[in-house]
């Protein structure tokens, strides 16, 4: 279906991302809503992330001089995952006992060991649920693209791309490496994207990162 876009007018808010008309079956670009942010270390809201971009992209205006009318492929956002939500709301509580434990606490703790377990099964089901939802689009010949959420939320994408296409590269953009390994605990914590990439992600040749300015001694 051709839609009739004045990349001039004013964007209506009603419609899709940017304000675009687009339906998910005639969208060649599917934007996966990631609303997770429980093992982040520091302050939470990541998990907002997606309905913030959803609410201010129609101020963007469509027209480009480097790329014409990009925006035709069909942009689609989907609905957040009630399920995500969900999961988020009920672990990151849990995760806060370890975020605020010592690791020694931890380490002596099987109240805090059984909580860090059900933290990281939470986590193993993003990442399955996340893999699963990209590797469907990816069949359609679509693509996929995850907008989180915290730094771990693409694993699951990064997996399915990898799959169809053996041999990429990761492009990282950041100001830490992310190479941790299970930081805090978390086997699947925003600082150990990269780590679990190269571990995890075989069809992945390379991992390139830019930006880098902040990293640990085990990094």
């Amino acid at each position: 279906m051709k839609h009739n876009i004045d990349v001039n007018a004013k964007a209506d808010a009603k419609e899709g991302i940017f304000g675009l008309p687009f339906s998910e079956d005639e969208a060649q670009v599917v934007y996966l809503p990631v609303s997770w942010d429980v093992t982040t270390s520091y302050k939470i809201g990541t998990h907002k992330g997606p309905r913030a971009i959803r609410q201010a992209s129609p101020q963007l205006d469509l027209f480009d001089l480097d790329c014409v009318d990009p925006f035709r492929a069909g942009l689609y956002l989907r609905s957040e995952s009630r399920f995500l939500l969900g999961l988020n709301k009920k672990m990151r509580p849990l995760a806060e006992q370890i975020i605020q434990a010592s690791e020694e606490e931890v380490a002596r703790s099987k109240a805090l060991q059984k909580v860090l377990a059900q933290v990281n099964r939470a986590s193993q089901e993003v990442n399955r649920w996340v893999y699963d939802e990209s590797k469907k689009l990816l069949a359609k010949n679509k693509m996929p693209v995850v907008v989180g959420g915290d730094h771990s939320s693409p694993l699951g994408a990064i997996r399915a791309y990898a799959e169809k296409f053996p041999g990429m590269g990761v492009l990282h953009f950041d100001a830490h490496s992310d190479t941790r390994r299970a930081y805090m605990g978390f086997q699947y914590s925003h600082a150990s994207i990269m780590y679990n990439v190269a571990q995890e992600c075989a069809g992945v040749s390379k991992i390139v990162q830019v930006g880098i300015r902040d990293f640990c001694e085990a990094e």
